[in-house]
């Protein structure tokens, strides 16, 4: 896809470091002859509109310049767009996390992604999408959680003034002192059929979570498949001991977690309850049922 190279630019991102990168950007993109418009989001779902807006009118090449979150709210905005071709995203990480770069093998600075708008090459990539309680469709590029990790994020979304993956170590101490029972649920992972009582339902596109918490270590975004951990837990200690285990990357030595590689999961719980998150984006705090499903190659990345 050829024509007008879109930045949509979240401001706010990174703590808002990421509007002093605007400067370097622009410099960057002139040197080098790049035709180019810089769009700073305004509102939440707006880097969603703009991207939506740009894939139907077929006139230029988009890329997200913040964190998971922006890059979240663009994805959705060219999933969701009426266009005949294969959506195309470039990423430039200057957010807190940069989850999604970092499990999609993409540079972490910002030098080294400018280089490869310049290119002219891509690379394919699953992205997945949820519906809760049959509503709309929500698409995701990183990952989707149920419970523990889902109201971690929360947490984590309330602490503005803490940097990097700080915010989700804090909303994960603060659940650990409230350790709230889950619900019970019965969950059918392409197949598998399983009645559980779960603290923690990890559904992985990519690797990492909150900027440092290694959900899925052999996580592959080209599988077509989801990584899935469900981790059934009762005692705080124990709990704590599953999360340094899930930050190293080290889950599947858990007794009490279970991994399934699936392209579908449902899960559903009759007395509702549950949280659930997309890339790091509150979805639900009490949903009935979630349903998610793998897009094998949905859209394609600069790289």
């Amino acid at each position: 896809m050829s024509g007008l190279l879109t930045i949509i630019l979240n401001p706010t991102a990174g703590k808002g470091r990421a509007r002093s990168k605007i400067g370097h950007i622009k410099k960057f993109l002139t040197r080098h002859d790049i035709s180019h418009q810089i769009i700073l989001t305004e509102y939440p779902g707006h880097a969603a509109e703009i991207a939506r807006d740009c894939a139907q009118q077929g006139k230029c090449r988009i890329v997200a310049a913040g964190g998971d979150g922006t890059c979240h709210e663009t994805a959705n905005g060219l999933l969701s767009a009426e266009s005949s071709e294969k959506p195309l995203l470039g990423v430039l990480p200057v957010g807190s996390g940069n989850d999604f770069s970092f499990g999609s093998s993409l540079p972490l600075k910002l030098e080294e992604s400018l280089q490869l708008v310049r290119r002219h090459e891509k690379k394919p990539i699953d992205a997945g999408f949820v519906r809760i309680d049959g509503g709309k469709t929500i698409y995701f590029l990183n990952g989707m959680g149920i419970g523990f990790d889902a109201r971690v994020s929360i947490e984590a979304g309330k602490m503005k003034h803490l940097k990097g993956s700080l915010g989700y170590i804090y909303g994960a101490v603060k659940m650990l002192m409230l350790f709230p029972d889950p619900p019970k649920v019965e969950i059918e992972a392409d197949g598998h059929q399983l009645n559980a009582q779960p603290h923690l339902i990890s559904c992985m596109i990519g690797k990492r979570l909150g900027g440092s918490f290694l959900m899925a270590p052999r996580g592959d975004n080209r599988d077509g498949l989801f990584d899935v951990y469900i981790t059934e837990q009762f005692k705080r200690l124990h709990m704590i001991r599953d999360l340094l285990h899930f930050k190293k990357g080290l889950q599947d030595r858990l007794d009490d977690t279970k991994f399934y590689r699936v392209p579908r999961l449902r899960v559903s719980s009759p007395s509702g309850g549950l949280a659930v998150h997309a890339d790091g984006e509150n979805l639900s705090t009490d949903a009935a049922y979630v349903e998610a499903q793998c897009l094998p190659s949905a859209l394609n990345v600069m790289c």
